[in-house]
């Protein structure tokens, strides 16, 4: 029974963090609160908007920044993720497709710990406190949500996973992961070093941002994003499309980063002549 509760408040959680996510596409100044790094906006006090959810925001304090160096913003979330999903993993008696996704998410944590403070180079920037808020419970929720459909579904195969779907998913989890850090190599090579940042001389003949070439970046302007996709598909297919938690998961995150990456894609075109004009936001050929 208390897992039945806790799964019903992550459909509610779902379900709330997608429609207050959709607010972003016919609101430009929750758009803009919620924008952070490259894409968010110059503006001061005097500049910000009056009209409800911004005031809404203003109210609850929602509308504060934290600044904040980006290597540790990022390495506590993915911390959280390790440590959530190997307590999981230890604690409790799941089904294999959990196990798998639960190790998968795992693996992902600590990748993206090791890139986020080994290989990326970041800069102090300013994050909307919802934004960090929010970071917080997708990882909470990710896996309580997973977890208590696990214990709670009827629909889980438990101890007969179809291999061939688990093969099928697992491949497209590493395969994903794997061009996903491709990316993130990329763009970190593309970025000064921390010395590079303190020398104006060195920084004009290396600027900060560059046209990313290579791997998947020949076809979208994304592709760490469209791999996040890819690696969230695979936990759909590894429950073999009957979990509906993963679901939500997916679709929130396809609803976040393609946001995000059809941003990014203007803000390349914007910012060079030369951008390749055959080049898609996040999925190629289609998007």
């Amino acid at each position: 029974m208390f897992y039945k509760i806790i799964l019903w408040i992550s459909y509610l959680f779902w379900s709330v963090a997608l429609s207050i996510y959709s607010i972003k596409l016919f609101s430009s100044s929750f758009n803009n609160v919620t924008a952070y790094g490259r894409l968010r906006p110059n503006t001061n006090q005097n500049d910000k908007s009056n009209d409800i959810i911004s005031s809404t925001l203003r109210f609850l304090y929602l509308d504060r920044e934290i600044s904040i160096h980006s290597k540790y913003s990022w390495s506590i979330l993915y911390f959280e993720l390790i440590t959530l999903s190997f307590s999981i993993l230890i604690i409790f008696n799941l089904s294999i497709q959990s196990k798998l996704v639960f190790l998968c998410l795992l693996i992902q944590g600590i990748r993206r710990f090791i890139e986020t403070m080994f290989i990326q180079k970041h800069t102090i920037t300013y994050m909307n406190i919802l934004q960090f808020i929010s970071g917080i419970a997708f990882y909470v929720f990710v896996n309580i949500s997973l977890l208590s459909e696990d214990i709670t579904s009827h629909t889980t195969l438990r101890g007969n996973s179809d291999s061939i779907v688990s093969i099928i998913s697992t491949i497209l989890f590493i395969y994903s992961s794997f061009k996903q850090y491709q990316s993130h190599v990329i763009l970190s090579n593309l970025r000064p070093s921390n010395n590079v940042y303190k020398s104006t001389q060195q920084q004009q003949q290396k600027p900060i941002y560059q046209i990313p070439m290579g791997g998947w970046f020949g076809y979208v302007s994304s592709p760490h994003y469209f791999a996040e996709i890819l690696i969230y598909l695979s936990i759909v297919f590894q429950y073999q499309f009957r979990n509906l938690s993963s679901w939500f998961i997916l679709i929130f995150v396809i609803f976040n980063l393609t946001e995000r990456s059809i941003q990014v894609h203007q803000w390349y075109n914007n910012k060079f002549q030369n951008y390749p004009k055959d080049r898609y936001a996040i999925i190629p050929y289609l998007l």
